[in-house]
């Protein structure tokens, strides 16, 4: 019984709660494509032209560094619920932003290990020649710090931490992750309609409505009939308006605004 209870403690302290699975499809998409992308970059100035910019191979090495420490120090304890932090709503909504810093960071650790290796083999290649070998080390060490791309990089880090963590503070990681798993578990659900289901509740506890896009304040309770009419004479009932489908939202929207423009024409 000792010998279980020891085992089942061991594996509960290396759990995590969940991630956000936006996140972690935005961080995995095009991975090889970036893989792909940074080793031709690195190859190109690194070792055909020999001529590795100086101020990138520093913002690189920022981000890694930056990006190294929070997966293996602030990480652990953001998702072991020891360091309180939150997940936005979505993180699709912001992707512009979202995908470039994903990107950014992404290159950064690829080209970094990249160049590493290659900056080593020349190092390696050039030891028998003194001045070749001490520009080489000369060329590494200005790498690590750059007075301008450097501290860019660790602002923008910090920023980007902050965006996705702290910013919105929609709902707990332990809430978020506690939610899907409970309708993953005990309500027939798989994971995406698990994660639907509890940002559909969510929502109505922050009173989130959304529809199509379209700011809606909801159905005026002081009407004096059960059915609303409009000017072009037709009418839906209050039960439908309050409580539109997606597709009567989007039937709606559309229709109103092919009638907007043959009305400009």
């Amino acid at each position: 019984m000792t010998n279980t209870n020891s085992i089942q403690n061991k594996y509960e302290k290396k759990a995590t709660y969940l991630w956000h699975q936006e996140l972690a499809d935005i961080f995995s998409k095009g991975f090889w494509s970036q893989i792909k992308i940074n080793f031709i970059i690195v190859l190109i100035l690194g070792l055909i032209l020999r001529d590795y910019p100086i101020s990138l191979g520093a913002l690189d090495v920022a981000f890694s560094v930056m990006a190294l420490l929070f997966y293996f120090l602030v990480r652990p304890f953001i998702m072991r619920g020891k360091l309180k932090a939150y997940f936005r709503r979505t993180y699709y909504g912001k992707s512009l932003y979202t995908d470039f810093m994903a990107y950014m960071i992404q290159g950064s650790l690829i080209r970094t290990t990249l160049w590493g290796f290659f900056y080593g083999l020349v190092i390696l290649a050039e030891r028998g020649n003194d001045f070749h070998y001490e520009k080489a080390i000369e060329g590494l060490q200005q790498m690590l710090i750059h007075p301008i791309t450097t501290p860019l990089a660790v602002v923008l880090a910090l920023v980007y931490f902050y965006w996705v963590f702290y910013q919105e503070k929609y709902t707990t990681i332990p809430n978020y992750s506690n939610g899907v798993m409970q309708r993953y578990l005990y309500g027939g659900l798989n994971m995406e309609g698990a994660f639907r289901s509890f940002r559909k509740d969510t929502d109505a506890e922050h009173k989130i409505e959304r529809y199509v896009g379209v700011r809606y304040d909801g159905y005026m309770p002081n009407q004096s009939s059960d059915t609303v009419h409009y000017e072009n004479d037709e009418s839906f009932s209050a039960m439908e308006y309050d409580a539109p489908s997606a597709s009567v939202e989007k039937a709606v929207i559309k229709k109103a605004t092919r009638r907007k423009s043959r009305n400009l024409d």
